[in-house]
């Protein structure tokens, strides 16, 4: 299996990757000003990171990757 990460992700992408950090069991507020990062298989988002802008410095605020494929490198991939 291919997995690409792209990030920050566009419009239509951030919808695809805030769906999956919800059903993925992340209940945190995502704002308009978040980054977020995405891991894909094909057209399926399998992973996704939220950075939040807190006084000018980037931090991880929530991390989310696909049951069936954690420890296969894809949290790396989106952390990188």
């Amino acid at each position: 299996m291919q997995v690409i990460t792209k990030g920050p992700v566009t419009e239509t992408e951030r919808e695809s990757a805030v769906a999956f950090l919800r059903a993925a069991g992340y209940l945190q507020p995502i704002h308009a000003g978040d980054e977020v990062f995405a891991a894909w298989a094909g057209f399926e988002v399998i992973g996704a990171v939220r950075l939040a802008n807190e006084h000018g410095i980037l931090v991880l605020r929530g991390m989310r990757v696909r049951e069936d494929l954690r420890r296969r490198g894809v949290g790396r991939q989106l952390l990188h």
